[in-house]
């Protein structure tokens, strides 16, 4: 199966550079992009040879190559390490993959946010449909680098989160209609704010954001927080 991951690497001295991925996390179609932290750089390098590139907005991170992931897809993985700086109880969103639209739209099929520090995934199977929400009861701790990962999977009708690597007990039910998402591309995408940048800003400290055009289980997803977690 076809998967695209997106890998933002934070070049900071304090981390040293972390183990590629095993096989099983491989991917075909990979994006990585590596950014320097003073974000004097405004486009990023691929890595990954497809051409991809991604913009550094003033406080989020613009993705237009991301906006073919949530097109036709039976299933979606976010994960990415977090440190946040306070509780907040508006959103701060971490992924964001808006519907298709004629203009920037801040309207989701996918995304991942935190809400005054609890981990919230929801998503649509189609774009007028209501999103399909569920959030975590665990709250993730203050100025502690945390891993946190969702998986939506449209075609099980399922939406499961994990903090550091293990999956958390949640609140809220999902009744996706459709077994995929429609057969068009988001309008925007984002890392940091909600899809078009307008709202929802993070605040903290983001890296190694993933996404997959699959649902990873949980033993893949416990695996990657394995294999990076001693270099935080």
């Amino acid at each position: 199966m076809k998967l695209l991951a997106l890998l933002i690497l934070a070049s900071c001295a304090r981390f040293s550079p972390l183990p590629p991925l095993s096989s099983e996390l491989a991917v075909e179609n990979s994006l990585h992009i590596s950014f320097d932290p003073n974000m004097s750089d405004k486009k990023f390098i691929d890595l990954s040879g497809n051409n991809h590139h991604a913009t550094q907005r003033e406080n989020y991170w613009s993705l237009p190559t991301a906006t073919e992931v949530a097109k036709e897809a039976s299933a979606l993985t976010f994960a990415i390490w977090v440190k946040t700086k306070k509780s907040n109880p508006d959103p701060q969103d971490l992924f964001a993959l808006s519907i298709n639209a004629k203009a920037p739209s801040s309207t989701s099929r996918a995304s991942l946010r935190l809400i005054d520090r609890y981990p919230v995934a929801f998503g649509r199977s189609f774009d007028e449909e209501a999103a399909q929400e569920v959030k975590s009861k665990i709250q993730i701790p203050e100025n502690q680098w945390v891993h946190i990962a969702a998986t939506i999977n449209y075609e099980l009708n399922q939406i499961q989160l994990f903090i550091n690597g293990a999956p958390v007990e949640t609140q809220g039910k999902v009744a996706f209609k459709n077994k995929k998402t429609p057969a068009s591309a988001s309008y925007n995408a984002s890392i940091g704010a909600e899809d078009d940048g307008s709202n929802f800003h993070f605040q903290g400290e983001l890296r190694e954001a993933f996404i997959w055009k699959r649902a990873l289980n949980p033993i893949e997803l416990q695996q990657l927080y394995n294999q990076q977690k001693a270099h935080f």
